[in-house]
């Protein structure tokens, strides 16, 4: 979720706003009324994207009234942007805790909470969370499509299904539940309902170049004509891009693809080959052809494993690309299924 829809979100919650709840009839006391001074001011910083000075305000506003919820939710947003997301954590935490008489806050809380710890490598503690934030606020649909991600790149697809279809039951074009409904329906070899599910992206995504690669390989496995002109405006600096290519044979758009991946002479070109790796994978993968992809493989480098190799791959990988981290569960789900 975006910095300014979490803003927006707990905003609207009215999150945090029993910290003021002791005011008597007409003015708050002298702390809690500069505490609320200090945190609009932080608020007027953050938008003018003026974080130290927000951060200043911030602080302020906590030092005046350590129940200032809604301080501690924008400081934890300040923490995480700048990648201190433990201090962020522990901020969500103690904006609970000061929430806990309010179900429909703390929901939203647990549920933000949880998004980091996800994005933190922590799945049990982030799906914890979620739980939470679902039993206390049961209209909170993110917590639901933050549950199914989480299960989804843990490759636990089926328990990432029913959450994505009841996602999707309320927000018909919600991407992450269209893209997480194809890849699964695909994986059950459901191709016309993958197509359905990634020509649905495609209507709303048209440059999503990943949805185009999934779309044309489920019209293939179903036996659909695939129209090519479709498919022209795709991103090729992205993996997704030359792999639509290579299905389509449009081999001068692979050549060109090649030079300029050749040209690139800094440290984007790991990136590239980050990228590249999960794509020639992505393909066999989705073409059925693993198995075989792997014996050949093993056969010219005797004593090594296809799937360890891709493993170890993907997890130096992981944090530069999400294709990296999916990767890693793709490949974790093989594993389990041999």
């Amino acid at each position: 979720m975006r910095i300014s829809t979490i803003v927006s979100v707990v905003v609207a919650a009215g999150i945090a706003l029993a910290s003021f709840s002791t005011w008597a009839a007409g003015s708050p006391p002298a702390d809690e009324a500069a505490s609320l001074a200090a945190w609009t001011k932080g608020n007027q910083e953050f938008d003018s994207g003026n974080l130290d000075a927000a951060m200043t305000d911030y602080n302020r506003a906590i030092a005046l009234n350590p129940k200032n919820g809604l301080a501690y939710i924008r400081r934890a947003i300040i923490f995480d942007r700048r990648g201190n997301m433990d201090a962020a954590v522990a901020d969500f935490t103690t904006a609970i805790d000061i929430n806990v008489s309010d179900p429909s806050a703390a929901g939203v809380l647990h549920a933000m909470r949880g998004r980091l710890l996800a994005r933190m490598g922590k799945p049990k503690e982030a799906l914890a969370d979620f739980e939470t934030g679902m039993k206390l606020n049961p209209k909170y649909i993110d917590a639901y499509r933050d549950r199914a991600i989480t299960y989804f790149i843990t490759a636990d697809f089926a328990k990432a299904k029913p959450d994505y279809e009841k996602i999707l039951a309320e927000q018909p074009d919600d991407p992450s539940s269209l893209y997480g409904l194809g890849v699964i329906s695909y994986w059950e070899r459901d191709w016309k309902t993958a197509a359905q599910h990634f020509g649905a992206l495609r209507k709303k995504s048209p440059q999503n170049a990943e949805a185009a690669v999934w779309l044309i390989l489920a019209q293939r496995r179903d036996g659909q004509a695939v129209n090519t002109a479709d498919f022209q405006n795709i991103d090729q600096q992205t993996w997704p891009g030359p792999v639509v290519a290579s299905l389509l044979g449009q081999r001068a758009v692979l050549d060109k693809y090649v030079e300029e991946a050749a040209a690139r002479k800094d440290p984007a070109f790991y990136k590239v080959g980050c990228l590249a790796t999960y794509a020639t994978f992505a393909v066999a993968q989705a073409e059925n052809r693993v198995p075989a992809v792997a014996a050949d493989y093993e056969k010219k480098k005797p004593g090594e494993h296809y799937l360890d190799m891709l493993s170890s791959t993907f997890e130096s990988c992981g944090g530069v690309t999400a294709e990296g981290t999916i990767g890693k569960a793709e490949i974790k789900y093989l594993k389990e299924k041999k």
